[in-house]
């Protein structure tokens, strides 16, 4: 007998009577991956049926999910003849030193999962918005021919979220215009002057906020009272009383304001391109909508609009995400790993421009960049004059125009800079004169 055959003699025997063990262990695992989709399945429809708060939902089904698994393990383990009462016994301390430890880990390894498979919100609330993105009724081809307003906040946050949600519904054939208020003249969110300038230019059937609008109750009340509905998207505090007379509220505090309108915009991408198989005769022989995909005389490039919510507007996503200092976990975690991966990719004429000029063209894009580099850009318009210009500086997509645009966004920027160089020593100078005549500098100031 030859070596290898004494070596095979001594294993045959073992192998034979462990490939049972290891049968089983096949069925179970995939039986187990089946049962656990179906659990999952049945808890995120319960979830359906009640109220509670999205982020405590996300959390109870993601233990759940973890909790069952554990289960399948030990079932496992226990069929291949482990100690399975040592094994729970150590998964207490060691559970928590390896979680701890790999904590960075799992986080970017969960980001995947939330930017492919989690919703913010539920998407039964969409029947609060009363036919305004309904794909199966007559109201789609009514409101596509009526004007919508895209009421956006100034900062880096609220013009991303702005320029994700405007282009969203330009590129569906939406007659819809873009409202950035003016700092100086009209201050933060909705204000009445800016209602009125709405109403003035554009007379819209329907107004969206963008990175506000969550605690401005009377505002709402007052575009009510002239005949315009309100959509709220938002991120900020909720307050004790909040805008009850809103069509329908999109709140999600987890989220960035451009975070919001990132997934608000891509469910009425979603639903809309669903309804392209299930809409009402009315709507089918209407040719501002027909089945050939043409919306009110605009022919959609579905594709197109698919691969921004890909690209473009996850790295758009990814810039309000991170001006605004939102915690990255959970969703705004995924939108700020993909959107930097996303910089690489992008052919947004405005967005390049910014770059090139900020010195960075050549380099991967980092969170420092998007801080410190092009976030500033975005705001310092804003602060200093309208800013319309920054929104259209992120949606044009003509080059000599990004270029001008860019350089005047550049300009306000360095004015900006300067401006808090010039406000630092003249505080400084007046720190200095009020305690020329301390001995002791006062402990509170």
């Amino acid at each position: 007998m030859g070596v290898w055959d004494t070596i095979w003699a001594g294993y045959k025997d073992k192998a034979i009577s462990l490939f049972p063990k290891f049968f089983n262990a096949a069925i179970i695992l995939i039986a187990g991956y089946f049962v656990i989709k179906i659990l999952v399945k049945v808890t995120i429809k319960f979830f359906d049926k009640v109220d509670w708060d999205r982020s405590v939902e996300t959390f109870i089904e993601n233990m759940v999910k973890v909790g069952l698994w554990i289960v399948l393990g030990v079932i496992l383990l226990a069929n291949l003849g482990a100690n399975v009462s040592g094994i729970i016994a150590g998964l207490g301390i060691a559970g928590f030193i390896v979680g701890f430890a790999l904590q960075d880990t799992l986080g970017n390894l969960a980001s995947g999962i939330f930017i492919l498979f989690h919703k913010p919100f539920k998407v039964d609330d969409w029947v609060n918005i009363g036919g305004v993105v309904a794909t199966n009724s007559k109201t789609v081809h009514q409101k596509l021919n009526e004007m919508v307003v895209v009421y956006t906040d100034y900062d880096a946050d609220g013009i991303t979220g702005g320029a994700i949600l405007w282009e969203t519904l330009h590129l569906l054939g939406f007659k819809v215009m873009p409202y950035v208020p003016h700092r100086k003249h009209e201050g933060y969110g909705f204000s009445i002057k800016g209602i009125d300038n709405v109403k003035k230019l554009y007379n819209p059937a329907l107004i969206i906020s963008v990175d506000h609008g969550i605690t401005a109750w009377e505002k709402v009340e007052y575009a009510k009272s002239l005949g315009i509905p309100i959509i709220i998207t938002d991120h900020h505090l909720k307050p004790v009383k909040v805008p009850t007379k809103a069509m329908a509220i999109f709140h999600i505090p987890l989220l960035s304001g451009s975070g919001v309108a990132y997934f608000f915009a891509k469910e009425i991408f979603t639903q809309l391109r669903a309804g392209r198989s299930g809409r009402t005769p009315e709507v089918e022989e209407n040719p501002e909508y027909s089945g050939d995909g043409k919306t009110s005389g605009v022919k959609i490039d579905w594709q197109k609009i698919e691969n921004n919510f890909q690209i473009d507007y996850l790295a758009l996503a990814s810039i309000g995400t991170i001006a605004d200092l939102v915690p990255l976990i959970g969703s705004s975690r995924s939108i700020v790993k993909y959107g930097l991966e996303a910089f690489s990719k992008i052919k947004r004429v405005g967005l390049r421009q910014i770059i090139k000029d900020a010195g960075i063209e050549d380099k991967k894009i980092t969170p420092y960049h998007i801080g410190f580099m092009i976030a500033p850009r975005i705001n310092a318009v804003g602060r200093l004059e309208h800013a319309i210009d920054a929104l259209r500086l992120l949606c044009t997509t003509d080059l000599k125009r990004a270029e001008t645009l860019s350089n005047h966004v550049g300009l306000k920027n360095r004015e900006r800079q300067d401006l808090v160089i010039k406000a630092v020593e003249e505080a400084k100078s007046l720190v200095k004169h009020q305690t020329s005549n301390f001995k002791h500098f006062p402990k509170i100031i």
